[in-house]
């Protein structure tokens, strides 16, 4: 009789010590954070502080690499040095990141690092630029693994684009040409839950679902707080299925729920444009109305 030994429930902690909390999350507007001291402060005028490791995804390629990130070139990905400072990242738009986080073997702290990743990157141009993230990735886990007590390590993955709209790739493969943004965060939430579980020893969940605002331009900026173990994630809309946390393996079932909030979305905008053109319609009848008794009034 074969017997067999299921993987720990991530969602459940199940990965960690006792008496070790696991990464939690908020995600939220701007404006649902006002009240969070000082938060929305570190997260946008942090210039100057030198408590916080910023992953700065357009910062120049020789800057990152002399600070310690893993950067290979403008426009691919960004992973922070191993720190037990707090960390941010701004303007996630289609990008995923992941935190890893553990507890130091040689003091009472907490080590982690950060990355902020474009999937076309390392999904859409070749098998150099594929190998060279894992590597990077894999490098940079297995050197906070070396460093932290066993049971206390935990990792998230976020972010992401749900967006309908074909990615610019004519440069690059032909046949990656209809592939959409919500194809590279299948397939980038994928390859990281792999890629960490395979390093970890246990899946990762994806702490929150992607973006799935109708705004092309919309993006989300994270702010991790190392000491307490708390990703904070700034969206510019909330309040839908995109924020509720899953496992890579039940991601078919959670964009069920996106796209039906996805659809929802466009009901709604759909009956915001048929009221605004009911109320130029009235408008414009009024003002015809008007006009013809005042010229009524003049004959």
């Amino acid at each position: 009789m074969e017997s067999s030994v299921l993987p720990p429930n991530t969602l459940k902690s199940e990965h960690l010590n006792p008496d070790v909390r696991p990464i939690m999350f908020c995600v939220g507007t701007k404006n649902d954070f006002k009240d969070e001291p000082g938060l929305v402060e570190k997260i946008y005028r942090h210039e100057d502080d030198e408590a916080i490791e910023n992953v700065d995804y357009a910062e120049d390629k020789e800057i990152l690499t002399k600070n310690g990130f893993k950067n290979p070139e403008e426009e691919s990905y960004v992973i922070s040095p191993i720190s037990n400072k707090d960390k941010i990242s701004s303007s996630f738009k289609n990008c995923t990141g992941v935190v890893v986080s553990g507890k130091n073997k040689e003091k009472d702290e907490f080590l982690s690092f950060l990355s902020h990743e474009w999937p076309e990157y390392f999904l859409a141009r070749g098998d150099e630029e594929y190998e060279l993230f894992l590597r990077d990735l894999k490098e940079r886990m297995i050197e906070l693994k070396n460093k932290c007590v066993p049971g206390t390590i935990d990792a998230v993955i976020f972010g992401g684009n749900y967006a309908v709209g074909d990615r610019e790739v004519d440069q690059w493969n032909d046949a990656q040409k209809n592939k959409t943004f919500r194809e590279d965060y299948f397939e980038s939430v994928q390859l990281l839950a792999d890629t960490l579980s395979e390093i970890l020893g246990f899946e990762p969940p994806v702490i929150t679902g992607p973006q799935i605002s109708l705004d092309n331009g919309d993006e989300e900026d994270v702010y991790y707080d190392n000491g307490n173990r708390r990703l904070y994630i700034v969206r510019p809309e909330v309040g839908d299925s995109s924020t509720e946390s899953y496992m890579v393996g039940d991601i078919k079932q959670q964009e069920s729920k996106w796209v039906e909030d996805v659809l929802s979305k466009k009901r709604k905008k759909n009956e915001e444009v048929l009221e605004i053109k009911q109320s130029i319609y009235q408008a414009e009848t009024q003002k015809k109305t008007i006009y013809e008794k005042l010229k009524k009034l003049f004959e």
